[in-house]
């Protein structure tokens, strides 16, 4: 039986990021919290900036390196990133750090903070009654097994399954930053292709001043509320949360930042996909567009299906994404959202659109489900390992 040590020993040394909330800064750099942590991976997208001061003051003590590891201390616990990277230009606020010094331990102690033994550790040493955390002592008191070289080709393996992962990841953004670029050329700037091919507003394109949001337009495109253009839902059954799965047949959509939060057996949750959906999450404000037959999470998610022929569910997705709710706060914003207006372009150029980026959306979700696959291989594998070194 391999001997467990504290993870205090095991490390260089571990710490935690500020538990200060330094203000907002338009320039600056980024503080990373638990939320920016989903799936083993870093969205700096979602982070907010803060001061050059803020920046230095909390790095004072809490700067991250290579080779360390990040965990959520707070909300969603044991989320976990290994840090890769030689140049790190951000602070940590509610973030434990494992600092190991070394390749092969970090990647052994991130691979096995994210096994069953540890995760199961985790939950049973939460503290907190309305919102979860770990202090920063119960990091360091995590029973580690200690790093054996002979276990090197095994986390050879694992790294080259977190390198098709992070490949995935990456080119899912390409997708969504190349969606946002063409949706802003065609519909904010005007410039789709006219009859004859070119550019619409740049070659002359008729416009029609709108008198109810002041604004010229193109001809034949109107305004709407969302509300108008949505179908009516039949109602599904939803899935409660205390039965999520970790495995299972049927993914399970719902408001939180991961686009996939479980799985179920249960065919009576079994939403069938006929069409795309886009999943809105009522206080998240999460945009999810799922191509693939799931399960419906029971808290705050909302179905939305366009009726209209002009706005197919790319555009409807690429305009929802467009819209700003940020300034509602905590609350619930479905209602502040279908109550906003919507351009519905000709049918001509909906078409056009849809049959180029619906393609795109149909891949990101195909890599969305092979990463969930590429995830629980690895974790599998890993789980292998650690309990063949116990026995």
């Amino acid at each position: 039986m391999s001997k467990l040590i504290k993870a205090s020993e095991f490390c260089d040394t571990i710490f935690d990021g500020t538990h200060e909330t330094p203000k907002k800064n338009d320039k600056g750099y980024p503080l990373v919290t638990s939320t920016n942590i989903i799936n083993n991976y870093l969205d700096l997208e979602s982070t907010y900036n803060i001061s050059e001061k803020d920046y230095f003051l909390i790095n004072k003590r809490s700067k991250v390196s290579k080779w360390d590891i990040l965990f959520s201390m707070i909300g969603s616990v044991g989320e976990t990133l290994l840090e890769k990277n030689d140049n790190i230009s951000y602070a940590i606020k509610n973030i434990g750090v494992f600092s190991c010094k070394d390749e092969y331990k970090a990647k052994w102690l991130f691979y096995y903070l994210n096994t069953k033994i540890i995760q199961k550790h985790i939950k049973n040493n939460l503290d907190g009654a309305v919102q979860k955390f770990l202090p920063l002592e119960s990091l360091r008191n995590f029973p580690i097994l200690d790093y054996d070289i002979k276990y090197k080709n095994i986390i050879d393996l694992l790294s080259k399954i977190d390198e098709q992962i992070s490949f995935n990841i990456n080119l899912n953004k390409e997708i969504t930053n190349n969606i946002s670029i063409f949706f802003n050329y065609w519909f904010r700037q005007f410039e789709f292709p006219n009859q004859n091919n070119k550019p619409y507003k740049s070659n002359g394109g008729d416009f029609i001043w709108n008198d109810e949001f002041r604004v010229n337009i193109p001809k034949e495109w109107k305004f709407e509320t969302i509300e108008n253009i949505l179908k009516k839902n039949t109602k599904s059954q939803k899935i409660q949360q205390t039965y999520y799965s970790d495995t299972g047949k049927i993914p399970i959509i719902d408001q939180g930042l991961k686009f996939i939060n479980g799985y179920t057996n249960d065919q009576k949750y079994l939403i069938k996909v006929n069409e795309p959906q886009i999943i809105f999450g009522d206080h998240t404000r999460s945009l999810k567009y799922v191509t693939f037959d799931y399960a419906r999470g029971a808290d705050g998610t909302k179905i939305m299906i366009s009726k209209d022929k002009s706005m197919p569910q790319s555009l409807l997705f690429s305009n929802l994404q467009d819209i700003d709710l940020a300034g509602y706060g905590y609350a619930r914003h479905y209602k502040y959202l279908v109550g906003k207006p919507i351009l519905i372009p000709s049918l001509r150029i909906s078409k056009m659109f849809d049959d180029i980026v619906s393609k795109k959306l149909i891949l990101f979700n195909l890599n969305i489900i092979e990463n969930e696959k590429l995830l629980n291989l690895r974790n599998w594998l890993a789980n292998l390992m650690i309990e063949k070194k116990i026995n």
